[in-house]
């Protein structure tokens, strides 16, 4: 019985724009409570906290993906999850990337498809998308290795 709902693309699906979501809003409310804890407003908790403010783009990333999964066709659909899969990657999110791999598979989904000429502004989006991915990634290590 599991074996079969764990074999629908759907199920999947779900799962992930759970996950992007969920963990965007635990983090967020991490970043609030914390906010509350030093009894400083969140812009002033951000700056002496940078990397609370790291995680931060990288929650609404996330949200961006979410929503970006829930709206977008499904022919631009394994274009958008390749994409993800690279931007999770990149910013060590491996539950995401584990997840959306078990979404493309279970949907037959190519990896790493070439994008066609309507797809241009999906990819447009996607490059800035990680770029900022990577800016992060490199502060991230620069703070890692300061300290």
């Amino acid at each position: 019985m599991l074996k079969q709902v764990l074999a629908r693309p759907a199920v999947y699906k779900k799962i992930l724009l759970g996950y992007w979501i969920g963990s965007s809003a635990i983090l967020f409310g991490y970043l609030s409570l914390v906010a509350l804890d030093l009894g400083k407003s969140l812009p002033a908790t951000l700056q002496t906290m940078p990397s609370l403010a790291l995680v931060t783009i990288i929650a609404g990333l996330n949200l961006l993906l979410a929503a970006g999964l829930w709206k977008i066709k499904a022919t631009d659909r394994p274009l958008f999850l390749s994409l993800a899969l690279v931007q999770q990657l990149l910013s060590l999110n491996f539950v995401g990337a584990l997840l959306i791999y078990f979404y493309q598979r279970f949907s037959q989904q190519k990896f790493l498809q070439k994008p066609t000429t309507d797809q241009g502004a999906l990819l447009l989006s996607f490059t800035l998308v990680i770029l900022l991915t990577l800016f992060v990634l490199l502060i991230r290590l620069r703070l890692k290795f300061i300290n």
